[in-house]
C-alpha cells in the first residue's frame, strides 16, 4: 500500500475502534458535549433559514446518528447519513430504534465513502461534522468537496462544518500571549484553510454566501482561560464551559457570531 492508503487505514482502523469501544454513546465522535451542542444548534439555524417545506438532506460522516437525529426530531425534516466505518452505521441504527416509529420514518443510516459516493440521490442540502478533516490530504479533501457538490441539486446548499487552521492559529496565539504553549491538532486531522477552500468552491462554481463563527466565545475559555486557572490542562467538563455553552445557546446568532475568529469549529454556507 502507498503512503495515502495506508494512513487511511489508520484513520479507519482508529474511528473503528472508538465505535466499538464507545457505541451508541456520543463520546463516539466528540469529546465534548458542550461544542456538540452548539454545533447542531449552528446547522439547525442554518438548516431552518435556507430549507422551508419538506426537502431532502444528507448527512456526510454520520458517525453514530446523533447530529442526524438531533436535527431531524428539531426540524422533522427527513435526514439520510453515511458513514464508512460500519459500526458507526450499527450503533446509529441502534440510536434510530429508540425513536418512536413516525420519527425512524424520517432517517436513513448505511455504509458509504465519500470519496467514491456510491448513491446517486440529490439533496436539497448536505451537511458535515468536522468528517472532511480526517481526510489525510489536501487532494482528497478536495476530492470529496467535489463529490459532495455533484449530489447537490440546482441551487442546493452544503453546510461545511469543519476546522480551519487560520482560527486554530489566532486561538494559539492568545495562548502564547498569556505563557499557554501552542496546541497541535489530533493525529488524524487535517484542517482546511480559508484561501484554499474559497478558490476550490469557486472552482467548482459554488459561492461561499455566509461564515459562522459560532464556537469562538467558547474556544476561547476552553483553550486560553480554563487552561489559565487550570495548571495549563484543557478540562472539557468544566463549570466554566457548560455555563458559557449554556450562555451562547441562549442568545442569538449574531451575538455568539461576534466574539472575532478564535473557534476552531466553524460553518461556511456554500451554494451551489
Amino acid at each position: 500500500m502507498d503512503t495515502t492508503d495506508v494512513k487511511l487505514k489508520e484513520i479507519k482502523d482508529h474511528w473503528k475502534n472508538w465505535a466499538e469501544e464507545y457505541g451508541e454513546d456520543l463520546r463516539a465522535t466528540t469529546r465534548s458535549s458542550n461544542i456538540k451542542q452548539l454545533e447542531i444548534q449552528s446547522l439547525i439555524e442554518s438548516i431552518s433559514t435556507l430549507l422551508t417545506g419538506e426537502k431532502s438532506i444528507l448527512e456526510v460522516g454520520c458517525g453514530n446518528g446523533y447530529n442526524a437525529i438531533s436535527i431531524s426530531m428539531e426540524l422533522k425534516h427527513s435526514v439520510d447519513g453515511f458513514d464508512f466505518i460500519p459500526e458507526m452505521i450499527d450503533n446509529a441504527n441502534a440510536n434510530l430504534n429508540r425513536l418512536d416509529e413516525q420519527d425512524k420514518k424520517r432517517l436513513n443510516f448505511y455504509v458509504d465513502d465519500v470519496l467514491n459516493i456510491s448513491k446517486e440521490k440529490k439533496y436539497d442540502l448536505i451537511y458535515s461534522c468536522r468528517c472532511l478533516i480526517n481526510l489525510p490530504n489536501s487532494d482528497l479533501q478536495d476530492k470529496a468537496i467535489k463529490e459532495i457538490l455533484s449530489m447537490l441539486k440546482p441551487g442546493g446548499y452544503f453546510l461545511m462544518l469543519e476546522n480551519f487552521i487560520e482560527n486554530y492559529e489566532a486561538q494559539n496565539e492568545l495562548r502564547v500571549s498569556v505563557g499557554l504553549s501552542k496546541r497541535t491538532p489530533a493525529e488524524f486531522n487535517l484542517f482546511f484553510n480559508d484561501s484554499h477552500v474559497n478558490s476550490l468552491i469557486d472552482s467548482l462554481g459554488g459561492k461561499i454566501i455566509e461564515e459562522k463563527n459560532f464556537s469562538s466565545l467558547h474556544d476561547i475559555m476552553q483553550y486560553v482561560v480554563v487552561p489559565m486557572v487550570n495548571g495549563g490542562d484543557v478540562q472539557y467538563d468544566h463549570y466554566a464551559i457548560k455555563a458559557v455553552t449554556k450562555l451562547l445557546l441562549s442568545v442569538d446568532s449574531n451575538i455568539t457570531g461576534s466574539f472575532g475568529r478564535y473557534g476552531q469549529n466553524k460553518l461556511l454556507v456554500i451554494k451551489k
